[in-house]
């Protein structure tokens, strides 16, 4: 009796301990660089099952679209081995890839998770498409680091992807940038056919200028540079402002709002305009700045304070010699930059006929 009950927790155990097992020869696969043109390219995978009962593959996901796994639900046999075969289609995607793969079977842990890379040599027609613009060996997404409104009490960012479209690893550097814009570069060495970023961090703190700022960063790769144009705005923070000190802020009011130069030609001499600019507020007011990126504008403003209840002449003068041979019309903006919370950016109209 006792040998029968020995014979029979002994049959237990191992029913209990039958079970599949796989075992991965590799669990990452790297297709090293190769052409887009190649398109859809494969590798398989192989796991052996080392466990005592049948092996069954469930499903095999993979995290992109562009990657495609294929496998057989039928039983594998213990000592047999199951494959997993992973093509990744390569059409429009140049640069580094990393994709994964999880596959499900009835083993415990259910889930494995296998990786494929490489990296994709783009064709000329992949690159004129992601990456339009062209700097010999550098390709670049854009050549325009836009902030938009960036307030002086905190900083803004913006990247710019590339791409080496060259035989040789890059060693890409940031030549010259604005004061107000550090750059990095990521990675430091770059290798053929891989991508790569231009990080920048706008800060206005080390600006001079309020509102509109624009200037360059310039990138050498290979003995080939490209300028990149920055473009930000920078305003004042008023948010920690309290009601008491809303209720005295300095409160700006400009007369005349518009200027009609009415008819003109290129030939007729210089005009000027006068503009008052009061505080009606019950503190001081600052003009940040007055300017107008009209090249036959000038501008003469003899202090950068008003005092409350006071006002201050701005001269506007018109030079119709100046203006450009592109111009139909007098169209400009003169900007007025102020420490007034509600009103800190003003603008004031000048318009004008343009006769032959």
């Amino acid at each position: 009796m006792r040998a029968a009950s020995l014979l029979a927790a002994a049959a237990v155990a191992v029913a209990a301990h039958a079970a599949p097992q796989v075992v991965w020869t590799a669990m990452e696969h790297d297709f090293g660089a190769f052409d887009e043109a190649l398109g859809v390219v494969t590798c398989t995978f192989a796991g052996v099952n080392t466990g005592n009962e049948p092996l069954v593959v469930i499903a095999a996901r993979a995290n992109c679209g562009c990657t495609t796994p294929h496998f057989s639900d039928r039983p594998v046999a213990p000592g047999d081995t199951a494959f997993i075969t992973v093509g990744y289609d390569a059409k429009g995607r140049p640069g580094r890839f990393s994709k994964k793969v999880v596959v499900t079977t009835n083993t415990d842990p259910a889930k494995s998770t296998l990786t494929v890379s490489g990296t994709v040599i783009g064709t000329s027609n992949t690159l004129r498409s992601r990456y339009p613009v062209d700097a010999g060996a550098m390709k670049l997404r854009t050549e325009v680091l836009a902030y938009g409104e960036v307030s002086r009490s905190s900083t803004g960012g913006q990247y710019i992807e590339a791409y080496n479209a060259s035989a040789d690893t890059l060693r890409p550097r940031v030549v010259s940038s604005p004061p107000y814009v550090s750059a990095t570069i990521s990675p430091a060495a770059v290798p053929p056919g891989e991508n790569f970023v231009i990080s920048t961090v706008f800060d206005p703190m080390c600006s001079q200028t309020w509102d509109l700022v624009t200037d360059t960063l310039v990138v050498e790769a290979a003995g080939r540079s490209v300028p990149i144009s920055t473009v930000g705005i920078i305003t004042e923070d008023f948010s920690r402002l309290t009601p008491a000190q809303h209720d005295r802020a300095p409160v700006i009011r400009l007369t005349p709002e518009v200027l009609d130069a009415g008819r003109l030609s290129r030939s007729s001499a210089p005009l000027t305009f006068t503009v008052e600019i009061a505080n009606q507020g019950r503190e001081e007011m600052k003009l940040r700045r007055v300017y107008c990126t009209d090249p036959a504008v000038s501008l003469t403003l003899k202090k950068s304070t008003v005092k409350p209840g006071k006002r201050q002449k701005l001269i506007v003068t018109v030079d119709p010699a100046r203006i450009p041979a592109s111009a139909s019309m007098l169209n400009s903006r003169i900007i007025i930059i102020a420490n007034d919370p509600a009103n800190p950016r003003n603008v004031i109209r000048l318009v004008g006929e343009l006769i032959p």
